[in-house]
């Protein structure tokens, strides 16, 4: 609106050329016409015709058609110059409105993505409030929660073979199904959630959060599900990913590796992208 304004001044402020000239020379033409008038009447009102005089005025009045003439060539190529320019002038509006259109709406989506952004953050962190109520939830016989988690680990410690890890596994898995599996799946979905909501580097920083609540035994048997288990064909790739067992205990991390079932060295350690920019705190 500014500029549609200061453009209307601008054209008001300048003196139009036409405006100034064509009275002038139409005054000069009437007062021709009117001195050609007068001498033929001898200058006197009322007198007879001087046709000599007034020939002589006619040949001279020639020369004033031919400045007509040209007054009307230059008059016509102003009229085009300006016709140019208001073009001109026009097309820059136009680009001006487009700008500020391509502005508006970049800011626009700017603030439609911070909005979209906010409630994928709002999202993660219900979802991994919920998560702790669901391990709150996992009862196997007197124990619950970590607890729990923390007893089905200890029950490998005599074992070695990898078989051996898998039968009791997948014993324990269907002893107690209904728990462990809502568990592991949930878990998978929110690390799921982030790895498909946000770019690579602020999801794992999302991750982290969950990583930093999971116990040790909570490690232990989410790996084994990934190796022995449902998990292995879309939660191991998400372990690689995001370093999900870093925080595991060094005897446990050199069993698993042992199994060489998958599990990636980034499965412990963060990506090397990312180190730099993350340091460990955990």
């Amino acid at each position: 609106m500014t500029d549609l304004n200061s453009e209307a001044e601008e054209r008001e402020s300048k003196p139009g050329l036409r405006g100034l000239w064509i009275p002038v020379f139409a005054a000069i033409y009437v007062a021709w016409v009117l001195l050609i008038i007068l001498s033929g009447l001898g200058v006197r009102v009322g007198g007879p015709w001087d046709f000599e005089v007034v020939a002589h005025l006619g040949e001279a009045f020639g020369g004033l058609s031919a400045l007509m003439a040209g007054l009307a060539a230059y008059f016509t190529l102003q009229a085009l110059n300006d016709e140019r320019a208001e073009t001109k002038r026009l097309r820059a509006r136009e680009a001006r409105r487009d700008k500020a259109d391509a502005e508006r709406d970049l800011q626009q989506n700017t603030r439609i993505s911070e909005e979209r952004l906010r409630d994928l953050e709002l999202t993660y962190f219900r979802m991994l409030e919920f998560r702790r109520e669901i391990l709150d939830d996992v009862q196997i016989g007197d124990l619950a929660g970590i607890k729990a988690f923390r007893n089905l680990k200890n029950s490998y410690n005599n074992l070695e073979q990898s078989e051996q890890f898998r039968d009791r596994y997948l014993t324990q898995y269907n002893n107690f199904d209904a728990v462990l599996g809502h568990y592991f799946r949930f878990t998978y979905h929110l690390i799921k959630f982030a790895n498909e909501s946000f770019d690579f580097p602020k999801a794992y920083s999302y991750v982290r959060m969950l990583r930093a609540q999971l116990s040790s035994g909570e490690q232990f048997l989410i790996a084994l599900n990934a190796i022995f288990g449902e998990g292995k064909e879309k939660m191991l790739p998400l372990i690689n990913r995001y370093g999900l067992l870093h925080n595991m205990p060094e005897a446990d991390k050199a069993r698993l590796i042992a199994f060489q079932a998958g599990l990636e060295p980034t499965a412990f350690e963060p990506p090397a992208e990312l180190a730099p920019a993350i340091p460990n705190t955990e």
